[in-house]
């Protein structure tokens, strides 16, 4: 009649040695119980593996994100967030004071003469129209009246 033994992976080889010993079955299962015992001692090793693999990719993981962090706070600090400026609403002023109006808000002026039913040199409209939000030097078309 064979007994069927149940191997703790945590019991070393010598422990097994010593049960079989106990058993008296040593002499006749000496390479089995080797075998067995080498066995239970790569199971171990197997067991172990896994948990080395994982700290090995959470080490590498933290030197990749490391590395991307400190590329992306470098160059971070080189993108200058572009600030946009509001059109004046200069329509029904002349056109000097909308002129001094729209260099002030950092955009260029252009003038173009359009025939208008206002008084000569007033501004009758802006393309864009007021508070249209644009880079900072952009060009604004003031339309002024040519006069009645």
């Amino acid at each position: 009649m064979v007994e069927k033994f149940e191997i703790d992976s945590s019991v070393s080889k010598e422990e097994i040695l010593k049960e079989f010993q106990a058993l008296d079955v040593v002499s006749q299962h000496e390479g089995a119980v080797e075998s067995m015992a080498e066995r239970v001692a790569r199971v171990k090793d197997s067991k172990k593996m896994p948990l080395v693999m994982v700290i090995m990719i959470s080490l590498t993981s933290l030197v990749v994100l490391g590395i991307l962090v400190v590329i992306i706070s470098k160059y971070a600090g080189n993108v200058q967030k572009v600030e946009g400026v509001k059109v004046p609403a200069v329509v029904g002023k002349t056109s000097s004071a909308a002129r001094q109006m729209i260099n002030d808000a950092d955009l260029r002026p252009v003038e173009s003469i359009i025939p208008s039913t206002q008084p000569k040199g007033i501004v009758v409209s802006t393309k864009p129209t007021a508070n249209t939000e644009l880079k900072k030097g952009s060009t604004v078309t003031m339309e002024v009246s040519g006069g009645k």
